[in-house]
């Protein structure tokens, strides 16, 4: 869920927000897993000022 409101926070340009947020759901995950590596790599993309490109449908 965490991650969830991280990708919405950035979507609405609240980057700050999203870091926390991303970094809260990352503290509570074992740091190997897939889950881990996904929210890693959209925090990268928030501490840039980037949101997550959604899915094209």
């Amino acid at each position: 869920m965490l991650d969830v409101l991280a990708a919405a926070y950035a979507a609405a340009g609240r980057f700050d927000e999203a870091v926390a947020t991303a970094r809260a759901a990352l503290a509570l995950l074992p740091s190997q897993s897939e889950l881990a590596t996904s929210i890693r790599h959209r925090l990268d993309l928030y501490t840039k000022g980037l949101p997550y490109p959604r899915p094209r449908q």
